[in-house]
Formats: C-alpha cells, structure tokens, sequence
C-alpha cells in the first residue's frame, strides 16, 4: 500500500506536507480554516 501511495505522490508532484487537493488545484503549505473555506466556497454552493 506505500508503494502504490509513494508512486500516486510522485504522478501528482506532490513535493512536502501538507498538501491538499481542492478541486483538482494544489494546496501546498498550511492553511487557515478560513483559507480553505475560501477556497470550497465556490464548489460547494448549491
């Protein structure tokens, strides 16, 4: 299961931690909750 994980990180350049991914755009760094409800915001209106 670690090598199929390491081999997703390396598809995905996923250099360091954290790293999220929101909608398909990077995350790299930490964030604010109020940063990450930012950048929900337009996904999740209904």
């Amino acid at each position: 299961m670690l090598d199929s994980a390491w081999a997703l990180a390396i598809k995905l350049n996923v250099q360091s931690t954290p790293f999220f991914f929101v909608n398909g755009k990077p995350m790299r760094g930490s964030y604010s909750i109020e940063e990450f409800e930012k950048a929900m915001a337009p996904y999740l209106k209904g």
